[in-house]
């Protein structure tokens, strides 16, 4: 018996190929690496630009909301107020009517506890009559006014 090893000898040349090869692979591997990971991070990166379009959107959908309810409101409020103002017209024109017919039935009152037959008191008491009238126009017009405004509300 010899005094050799019981592997075979591996021809030199085969050796250096392998060597060569694992060399060359180890590049390879890290740029395989590299490229998976810039791909990683790409991918990361357009999801993330894909979901700050989506909040970009959704918000832009929100305030586009607030924005038609804040409208709507002031719109409500305007039409509030006007009828408010409306109602407020209307109680100072009724006081006012009020106040000219207290004073034409005083007088009236007056005219005919001095003298029945006066021709002030039939002055006064057709004035009134003129004034109850106007009142009840006023009333039908303000009621027509009323149905018109709560029908464009």
């Amino acid at each position: 018996m010899g005094g050799g090893s019981s592997r075979p000898a591996a021809p030199t040349r085969e050796l250096e190929l392998l060597s060569s090869d694992a060399r060359g692979a180890v590049p390879l591997q890290h740029k395989a690496e590299s490229a998976r990971r810039l791909a990683e991070a790409e991918v990361v990166r357009l999801a993330s630009d894909f979901q700050l379009q989506v909040a970009l959107e959704r918000a832009k959908r929100r305030a586009e909301s607030a924005h038609e309810r804040a409208r709507h409101r002031h719109e409500r409020f305007e039409a509030s107020e006007g009828r408010l103002k409306a109602r407020q017209a209307e109680l100072r024109a009724a006081e006012v009517v009020r106040a000219q017919e207290q004073a034409l039935r005083l007088r009236a009152a007056e005219a005919a506890a001095t003298d029945p037959k006066d021709d002030q008191a039939k002055a006064v008491e057709v004035a009134r009559l003129y004034l109850v009238q106007r009142r009840s126009e006023e009333q039908a017009t303000r009621q027509l006014a009323h149905a018109a405004a709560s029908k464009e509300a």
